[in-house]
């Protein structure tokens, strides 16, 4: 790779791109392609210079230009065309440059911008800033040309140029030697002699591949599209969704770089569908389309068939309704509105339509002549209705068909009177024409067959009835006398006369008899009635005898009754009046008779009868008589005993009461007979209800009725509540409550639970008291501390925690060596080497057994304990304070030294002389106890002449006058020095 670099004294730019990929450079025919993207590390590419406000401003690329293997030198360039942005967003040009790209595979390609135009420009975009803050929008076009052809175009930024910075491309920029772009849709290719449709209202996603000189699709390239007719079809620029907007031809291109393909897309309205519904009716019928789809069966609102069709978008489409037999075409709905003509009905399918389609039934109307029609007449009407009626019988036309929901109005007509003949009536009609008044009906049939009767006569007749406990006549029209008397009717009683004769009758009552009104065709209670003979007319009168009244007042406060002929009239307990009116026939024999209830006594009769006996009238005119009732009273006593306290409210309000410290109470009161007595027991805030007693029982209301004398009990005691106490190891102890022991836990029990009643109310005081092995640790709950005093209103929980004694272990440990003491496994006090004293004191549970270890450190070594231990062992037991010491002395190691001659010398250790070998002396041996882990210098000298030395053992061998080893001393150690 060779890698050209650029400096200049203007702003530039300069690029790079990662490395083509292996195996590139083996292709024959490979065309050109030309990456540029970001560089990770810029300041490694772009030459070093000045990063003061004067210095270069750049973007560092890389050009990847595989090699063409061929026999002909093709010629590669990269033109640049740079431009700056003004604020009004207009590109303002400042130069190009072309640049021959070797056949290098990777090389770095400089893009020098001269930004001084830009920057003498006082409208240039600068950022939003000042335009003195020296920036730039530079914007960079380049063109990949092969042998004089531009193959590929991109426009890079616009990108901030600031003198002294470096701008970073944010996205890369590829070139490549392109060939074509293909429009696909759905990955199938759309060729350019194709047409694509589109509906309305639906969207159209088109795609673009991108291909290069050998075919290759060449991925990651941005494509731009545009449309030539956006009224008809739009286009999403970035993504080639496709928007229909109007009917007609519109041709979307794809854009990249110099390559385009085009695709023509016909915009269609999306296939409507169309669908028949059925309006109001009862008929039957088809309707079909054409073009055929549409085959749709309607049968008194019931719809079969293929009903909803979708037809082509602005498809004509023409509907045609045929009604089955019996039923007629009505009408077209909805859409069909305004387009139909008769039963069919055109339609264009440019949207969703839904046409209705009604058809009517056609239904018969008929007359008949009414029942007990005796006279003669016409009934006629439109579409031939023409109906001759003679009594019972009918001629003519008298039914004809219609359709349903049509109005027909028949017209009834007697018979014109002839000579000799007798004159004829229209009485009216029925059936379907009930309603109607006059000669005219208009009937309308929907959903069924109307049937309506007329009725024709010739006389009528009137029937007088007589009816009634009275007496008294009636009498009218030319031979009406119709008398009613001890029960039976007489005389003449119904006569006819001609059609609409008016006819009065009148009714006269006897002496002892009142007329009490007409029924039937004459009504009120008017003495006189007239009626017309437009029909067979019945009336009826009615005669009762004359009335006279019996009132009886019965007055309290007692209760009781009073028969009136065996009927009751009864004052109820509680109600201080009552009147009973009974109505009786003039002259009627009356009696009556008291009787008191039940806690009552009858007192007298007053008014039209006295005393205390029966009383018997003779009613010849309205009569009043009253009774007195009084009430019986009855005595009602209440005990109310035991240790609770409380009251019960007596019927006459008063209160027994029973306070607490009584044993029993009793009060009486006296209480009307009957009266219904309800009583409650309410115990003071410190007692419990217990029930009732004697002529009530339990613990519910207590209610009776005082129909004799009555003894009630009430049962009070006292009410408890719980005192619950919550005992808390280790240590062990009880509680007690008010002097007497009430819960206890033993020593090393987790907890215990103990629960008393105590009488509301009370107070009570606890005591903690702990075992010898323990301590009491304070109460908790309802009370805290170390006492507790309670009063008993409500449920209480006290808690108490006894935990065990303790008594101190204290451990004295000496040096000076170092190590540690454990008590039963787990480190309690230590010593550090060098260390003269350390003192630790631990709480033990009194009594309990504690063993205590030794552990030295590997410089120390473990002399013993003393105090409470002696030895290398020690167990205690703590039934009280103790004091255990332990001495740790530094640990020492032996250092033998071994002199050998034939010379003599001697050996220093730390500078001091500890062996000596004296002349004659074959060899001497020296031991010197040291602390462990100690460093001492060993040097031997010579006292001879000649003094060669050898030394061995731990300290190796060697040669001198004057021999120096240094140890460690971790374990015994052994030297010799031989001096020759």
């Amino acid at each position: 790779m060779r890698t050209f670099m650029h400096r200049q004294s203007k702003t530039s730019v300069a690029a790079c791109a990662p490395l083509v990929p292996k195996g590139w450079r083996r292709l024959a025919l490979v065309p050109v392609v030309l990456a540029l993207s970001a560089c990770g590390d810029i300041a490694r590419l772009v030459t070093p210079g000045s990063k003061g406000p004067n210095g270069p401003a750049m973007i560092a690329f890389t050009a990847s230009v595989p090699l063409r293997v061929s026999s002909a030198v093709d010629v590669v360039t990269l033109n640049v065309t740079s431009s700056y942005r003004r604020t009004d967003g207009t590109l303002v040009r400042i130069g190009s440059q072309i640049m021959t790209l070797t056949s290098d595979a990777v090389q770095a390609v400089p893009i020098p911008v001269d930004v001084g135009t830009c920057l003498a420009d006082a409208t240039r975009d600068a950022g939003g800033a000042s335009s003195t803050n020296g920036s730039c929008a530079v914007v960079l076009t380049l063109d990949l040309v092969i042998n004089g052809i531009v193959v590929d175009r991109q426009v890079v930024g616009p990108l901030r140029l600031q003198p002294g910075a470096t701008t970073t491309v944010a996205q890369p920029v590829t070139l490549n030697d392109l060939a074509a772009v293909e429009v696909q849709i759905g990955g199938s290719i759309v060729l350019p002699s194709a047409t694509v449709q589109a509906f309305l209202g639906t969207p159209l996603l088109l795609s673009a591949r991108v291909l290069d000189a050998r075919g290759q699709v060449v991925t990651n390239r941005p494509i731009t599209w545009n449309s030539d007719a956006p009224t008809v079809a739009t286009v999403d620029p970035n993504t080639g969704v496709v928007t229909a907007v109007s009917v007609g031809t519109a041709k979307i291109t794809a854009n990249t770089g110099t390559v385009s393909a085009t695709a023509t897309v016909n915009v269609l309205r999306a296939p409507a569908a169309l669908t028949v519904t059925v309006g109001a009716g009862g008929g039957a019928g088809t309707v079909r389309s054409t073009p055929a789809g549409v085959d749709c069966r309607v049968a008194g609102g019931v719809m079969t068939g293929t009903c909803t069709f979708s037809f082509p978008g602005d498809a004509a489409v023409s509907l045609v309704s045929t009604a089955n037999a019996g039923s007629v075409f009505s009408a077209w709905g909805d859409a069909c509105s305004a387009a139909s003509i008769g039963a069919s009905c055109q339609l264009m399918m440019s949207q969703v339509r839904s046409a209705r389609v009604q058809f009517a039934a056609l239904r018969r109307v008929s007359v008949s002549p009414a029942s007990g029609s005796t006279g003669r007449g016409r009934v006629t009407g439109a579409n031939g209705f023409d109906c001759r009626v003679a009594a019972s019988a009918t001629t003519g036309t008298c039914a004809v068909d219609i359709v349903e929901g049509t109005a027909l109005q028949l017209t009834a007509s007697p018979e014109a009177l002839t000579t000799g003949g007798t004159r004829q009536f229209f009485a009216g009609w029925g059936g379907a024409c009930a309603s109607a008044t006059g000669v005219t009906c208009t009937v309308t049939p929907t959903t069924t067959d109307l049937t309506t009767t007329a009725q024709f006569f010739d006389v009528q007749q009137i029937a007088v009835s007589v009816a009634g406990n009275g007496g008294g006549m009636v009498t009218g029209g030319s031979t009406i006398s119709c008398v009613r008397s001890g029960g039976a009717t007489t005389g003449t009683c119904a006569e006819t006369a001609t059609f609409g004769t008016s006819v009065t009758l009148t009714a006269v009552a006897d002496a002892q008899s009142n007329f009490a009104g007409w029924a039937g065709a004459c009504t009120g209670t008017s003495t006189t009635c007239t009626t017309s003979l437009t029909a067979i007319r019945n009336v009826s009168a009615t005669f009762t005898r004359r009335q006279l009244t019996m009132t009886v007042n019965l007055v309290g406060p007692g209760s009781g009754s009073v028969s009136v002929n065996g009927t009751p009239c009864v004052l109820p307990s509680g109600q201080p009046t009552t009147t009973c009116t009974t109505t009786f026939d003039a002259g009627a024999t009356v009696t009556l008779s008291a009787n008191a209830a039940a806690g009552s006594n009858f007192t007298a009769f007053s008014g039209a009868c006295s005393g205390t006996g029966n009383c018997a009238l003779v009613l010849n005119q309205s009569q009043s008589v009253s009774a007195t009732f009084t009430i019986s009273r009855f005595p009602l006593t209440v005990t109310l005993s035991g240790t609770g306290a409380g009251a019960v409210v007596l019927p006459d309000g008063s209160s027994c009461s029973l306070a607490l410290g009584q044993t029993s109470t009793t009060c009486t009161a006296q209480v009307n007979a009957g009266t219904n007595v309800s009583m409650a027991a309410t115990p003071t805030i410190e007692s419990t209800f217990e029930g009732f007693t004697g002529d009530c029982s339990g613990r519910g209301g207590c209610s009776f009725v005082m129909s004799a004398p009555r003894m009630v009990g009430v049962a009070l005691t006292r009410k408890q509540v719980p005192l619950t106490l919550q005992l808390r190891g280790p240590g062990g102890g009880s509680v007690s409550v008010n002097g007497a022991v009430a819960c206890t836990i033993s020593l090393g029990q987790s907890s215990a639970s103990c629960t008393r009643q105590i009488d509301y109310g009370t107070s009570v005081s606890l005591t903690a008291t702990p075992t010898f092995e323990s301590l009491f640790n304070g109460f908790d709950g309802d009370c805290a501390g170390g006492s507790c005093a309670v009063v008993m209103t409500a449920p209480r929980s006290v808690g108490a925690t006894f935990t065990r004694r303790q008594v101190s272990l204290a451990l004295q440990l000496r040096g000076p060596g170092g190590g540690s003491v454990s008590i039963n496994g787990v480190v309690a006090c230590t010593i550090t080497l060098g260390q003269t004293s350390a003192n630790c004191t631990r709480l033990i549970d009194f009594g309990s057994s504690v063993s205590l270890t030794a552990s030295p450190t590997i410089e120390s070594s473990f002399n013993g304990f003393d105090g409470d231990c002696t030895g290398s062992s020690c167990t205690v037991t703590a039934t009280a304070d103790r004091v255990v010491g332990a001495t740790f002395s530094r640990r020492l190691v032996p250092l033998v030294l071994t002199l050998s001659g034939p010379a003599s010398g001697s050996v220093r250790i730390n500078g001091i002389t500890e062996c000596t070998l004296l002349p004659g002396v074959a060899s001497i041996s020296c031991t010197k106890m040291l602390e462990y882990g100690a460093t001492v210098t060993i040097t031997g000298r010579s006292t001879s002449s000649f003094n060669e030395y050898v030394l061995s053992g731990d300290c190796g061998g060697g040669l001198g006058d004057a021999p120096t080893c240094s140890l460690v001393m971790t374990s015994p150690r052994s030297v010799g020095i031989a001096f020759r």
